[in-house]
C-alpha cells in the first residue's frame, strides 16, 4: 500500500465513520531506519537567558519555544538568539505559579498553569491575548494537553458519584471556549488499583496525529497505545513493549513512598515515557522513553537518565527502538529535536532527521 493511499484510507476513517470497531494489533519490530544529525543549536547567553529546568519544547511560527518548570516562563528562539520571554513568577495576568505547559493551534498558543489553574492565551506576533480561569466544574492533572481541530485533550476528570479519580474515565476533552464537552478512556485495571507501579507511573500521554486525529497512552501501557478519531473514538489500538524496558519490581507501596531515597530507588528501577509526538510531515508517531538514574530525583535536570526512542511508522509498525542522546524535545517537518544539554548557560540541543537503511 502507497503512503498516500494509507492517508486516504485513514481520513476516510477519520471523518466519515460515527461507530467504528476497535481494531487491536501487535505492533512488529522493523527497524529499517536511522537518524542522522544534521544540525544543532547551542544557546550560551547566560545574561539574558538562564534556564531552570526545562519542562517541555515546541517548534511554532518557526521559533523554537522552551517552557521552564523553575523560572515559570516560556523562552521564544530564533535559532540560537533568544528574541522573548513570556510570562515570570505570580499569579497575576501573565504570570504562572507553575511552569507552564505548551499548546498551540495555527494562531495561537495556550499556556496552561496548573497551580494556578489558569490558562495564558498569546497570539502569533506573542502577545498576551486574555487569560482564562480552569473551569469550575471538572479536576486538571498536571500532564499532556493538546489542541485538536476545535477542542482541546487532557489529562482530567469530571467528578460524578463520589468515585474516586482513578476509577473514573483518563481523558477531559473541552472546547475551544474551555467548557466542558466529554470525559473519555477509562484508565486500565492495573492504574486503577494502589499499587507501587500504579502511583509511580499514572499519567497520560498524549499526541497530534494525522488530519483531526490523536494518539493517547495510559501509565506505560507501550503495548496498548491508542489512535482516535476526530469522534473522539478508538479506531486502532496498537504497539509493543520497548527493547530497553525495565519490568517494574514488586515492592510495598509503604516502604517506597517511606523516603526521598527509597523513592528514588525505586524510580530508579522502572521504566517511565517521557513524550509522545507525532511528525505530521512523514507521519510518524515518536515515543521517548526513559530509564532514569537515582540522581534525577533530586536535581532538577530530567536528563539523568538512559534515554530511548520508539518510532512507528504509518501502518503502527516499530521502525527505530534505540537510545538516544537526551530527551525529546519536539518534532517537526521531518526534523527531530533531542535536548543533550540544559546547563543554565549550555543549552545544547541537536537536530536530527530520518533515512532509510539500504
Amino acid at each position: 500500500m502507497s503512503k498516500y493511499t494509507f492517508m486516504f484510507l485513514t481520513f476516510l476513517l477519520l471523518g466519515c465513520k460515527d461507530e467504528i470497531n476497535i481494531d487491536s494489533y501487535q505492533s512488529v519490530l522493523k527497524e529499517n531506519i536511522e537518524l542522522i544529525k544534521i544540525d544543532s543549536i547551542l544557546i550560551k547567553d547566560s545574561t539574558n537567558f538562564n534556564v531552570g529546568s526545562i519542562k517541555d519544547g515546541v517548534i511554532w511560527q518557526d521559533k523554537l519555544l522552551i517552557a521552564d518548570n523553575i523560572n515559570n516562563c516560556i523562552w521564544v528562539f530564533e535559532g540560537n538568539k533568544l528574541i522573548k520571554k513570556i510570562g515570570r513568577k505570580g499569579r497575576g495576568p501573565e504570570e504562572f505559579a507553575s511552569g507552564p505547559y505548551i499548546v498551540n493551534d495555527k494562531r495561537n498558543i495556550y499556556l496552561p498553569d496548573y497551580s494556578g489553574k489558569k490558562i495564558e492565551i498569546y497570539n502569533d506576533k506573542f502577545a498576551h491575548a486574555k487569560t482564562v480561569m480552569f473551569p469550575k466544574n471538572v479536576i486538571i492533572q498536571p500532564g499532556d494537553w493538546i489542541c485538536v481541530g476545535d477542542k482541546f485533550v487532557l489529562w482530567g476528570v469530571k467528578p460524578s458519584g463520589g468515585n474516586k479519580i482513578s476509577e473514573m474515565e483518563s481523558t477531559l476533552i473541552l472546547s475551544k471556549d474551555f467548557e466542558f464537552v466529554d470525559n473519555i478512556i477509562p484508565w486500565p485495571d492495573y492504574l486503577k488499583s494502589r499499587s507501587t507501579h500504579a502511583v509511580y507511573t499514572r499519567n497520560l500521554k498524549l499526541s497530534i496525529g494525522i488530519g483531526e486525529s490523536f494518539f493517547l497512552m495510559q501509565g506505560t501501557q507501550f503495548n496498548d497505545i491508542m489512535h482516535l478519531n476526530n469522534k473522539n473514538k478508538i479506531i486502532k489500538k496498537f504497539g509493543r513493549y520497548p527493547k530497553y524496558y525495565k519490568t517494574p519490581p514488586d515492592v510495598p507501596l509503604q516502604s517506597v513512598m517511606k523516603s526521598l531515597q527509597a523513592t528514588a530507588a525505586y524510580v530508579a528501577q522502572i521504566t517511565k515515557i517521557y513524550k509522545l509526538d507525532y511528525d505530521t510531515k512523514d507521519n510518524y508517531l515518536l515515543c521517548n522513553y526513559v530509564n532514569y538514574y537515582e540522581e534525577a530525583n533530586f536535581l532538577r535536570t530530567a536528563l539523568l537518565g538512559d534515554h530511548y526512542l520508539q518510532i512507528y511508522n504509518n501502518e503502527y509498525d516499530v521502525i527505530f527502538d534505540e537510545p538516544i542522546e537526551g530527551n525529546l524535545l519536539s518534532v517537526h517537518q521531518g526534523k527531530i529535536y533531542i535536548l543533550v544539554s540544559d546547563e543554565p548557560d549550555n543549552v545544547l540541543i541537536k537536530i536530527f532527521k530520518i533515512e532509510n537503511i539500504k
